[in-house]
């Protein structure tokens, strides 16, 4: 092997993320369902780019409106208060650019790891 040959099984200097979850058919077709299917790849590639990761993405029924159900990303994060209420807001403004008309459908649930 070459020198300027990388063996396939190593990439030297890049840190190794874990894919995002497969996102289940019950988000997809909720999201579709509510008339934001279109954005899904995008509150998807934004959550990875501010949080890192999520765990799971999950529809939870809305506990005050009967029939309403939201998309919830479970996100892992570190760091200070200050660190996660600026990734909340930098999540928020990104969700309001993106879906005006509907942003309470997509939301996050923050699992603080010390």
């Amino acid at each position: 092997m070459s020198t300027n040959q990388l063996d396939p099984g190593v990439v030297r200097g890049v840190l190794a993320v874990p894919p995002p979850p497969a996102i289940s058919e019950e988000v997809r077709a909720t999201a579709e369902r509510l008339g934001v299917g279109q954005y899904l790849a995008t509150v998807i590639a934004f959550t990875l780019e501010i949080f890192g990761g999520f765990s799971d993405a999950r529809v939870v029924p809305d506990p005050e409106i009967s029939d309403f159900v939201h998309i919830i990303f479970d996100v892992p994060v570190t760091g200070s208060v200050d660190d996660l209420l600026d990734k909340d807001k930098r999540w928020s403004r990104r969700l309001h650019a993106t879906i005006p008309r509907a942003p309470r459908i997509f939301s996050i649930a923050m699992d603080y790891r010390e």
